[in-house]
């Protein structure tokens, strides 16, 4: 749950104004999308890093939101770009906006404003006449209306150039945080659409494949307004956010995923990259399996090896972390009856690692030491690298 939405790098606008419950022309629907994948057609997609060098977004111990989502948006694209059928955009690199946009934006930014103004209204005033009822929703907070109009400009650009898929890449915080401590909530999430939305049923399509993918690897946000409105997957349904079109003013197929709280000890250096590209891994994985419309590879979240001797320790370690990655996409961590608050992915070596370890050990017919030694590795090797 994003406390504020004044720093979301959001996909939004369309210059047309959409009757209410229509499907408007250019509405991808999946099988549409199914069939350009299969036809050899490349399916464009907008990947959008959240925030930027001015408004970064959240932030903790010296890592900003804007500059991890960077990093995981050009991953995603980096594994994508191996597949002919894809063809990424990024709304923002090293070097700042992507400049087809901006000269967009700057030429558009009075008639954007109009036509969000105009749409706003006419879906406030059906909301007042019953025309539209809105089901709970996880509470955010309202954009600043400079950032604002920026972002609608970005996302009426997003239908201008026929883009099949949106991603919103982001990391999540809480307001009531203090900005040194961390936080009580983690895990992730993903927004799609409200069903009163354009696209919705595609985009939770979307979503949950994505979904699928990370659940195998991490939790799902344990925050109580977001876990109330996850489904199976993760994927909440969002009537007010921009980047999910709110007012019916955009129309591809779109999700925003929250990969974690910003504060989560697996974000913290000198883990920030490898779990980034562990996450940007099992992204383009989902992405792949919805284009298929099924499950195209057996690939794991993580490829890795292990080439040391582990075992308890109070030290933090890159090789520990990647091994409760492993153990957890494998089902064995958090160890059995243990639960994720005492087994979160730290990279330390405590009880629950140690647990999960001999459980993994059992189901190979290894010495169940509980530690990593050279048939456990081996094992592992096997698997993951």
């Amino acid at each position: 749950m994003k406390t504020t939405l004044s720093f979301l790098l959001i996909s939004l606008v369309t210059l047309t104004v959409f009757p209410f419950g229509s499907s408007a022309a250019g509405l991808e629907s999946y099988d549409a999308i199914k069939a350009k994948y299969a036809g050899a057609q490349k399916v464009r997609i907008l990947v959008v890093p959240g925030h930027d060098d001015e408004f970064f977004g959240t932030s903790f111990n010296g890592v900003r939101e804007a500059d991890v989502n960077l990093e995981l948006a050009k991953t995603i694209r980096d594994y994508l770009v191996h597949d002919p059928n894809i063809e990424v955009t990024l709304a923002r690199d090293e070097q700042g906006y992507n400049p087809n946009f901006l000269a967009y934006f700057n030429e558009n930014k009075d008639l954007i404003r109009k036509t969000v103004a105009s749409q706003a209204a006419a879906i406030k005033l059906a909301m007042t006449n019953g025309e539209i009822i809105v089901d709970s929703q996880v509470p955010h907070a309202n954009a600043v209306d400079q950032v604002a109009q920026q972002l609608y400009g970005l996302n009426s650009w997003t239908d201008h150039e026929n883009f099949d898929l949106v991603l919103h890449v982001h990391f999540n915080d809480y307001g009531s945080r203090y900005s040194d401590k961390e936080g009580k909530y983690s895990g992730y999430s993903i927004y799609v659409p409200d069903q009163k939305l354009l696209n919705a049923t595609t985009s939770k399509y979307f979503g949950d494949a994505i979904g699928k993918r990370l659940m195998t690897t991490l939790y799902k946000s344990d925050q109580t307004s977001e876990k109330k409105e996850a489904d199976l997957y993760g994927a909440i349904p969002d009537f007010y956010l921009i980047a999910m079109g709110a007012y019916k003013t955009t129309q591809a197929p779109r999700a925003l995923v929250e990969y974690s709280y910003i504060y989560e000890p697996q974000l913290q250096s000198p883990f920030t990259l490898v779990t980034a590209h562990m996450m940007a891994r099992a992204t383009a994985s989902g992405i792949q399996d919805f284009l298929a419309g099924k499950k195209v590879s057996t690939a794991k979240n993580i490829e890795y090896g292990w080439d040391k001797t582990l075992g308890v320790s109070k030290v933090a370690d890159q090789d520990v972390l990647m091994l409760q990655y492993g153990l957890s996409e494998l089902g064995f961590y958090p160890a059995k009856g243990l639960t994720r608050a005492s087994c979160p992915f730290s990279g330390i070596f405590g009880t629950c690692t140690k647990k999960a370890v001999m459980a993994f050990q059992a189901s190979r017919g290894l010495s169940q030491t509980g530690g990593v030694g050279p048939g456990t590795r081996k094992a592992l090797n096997t698997i993951f690298r």
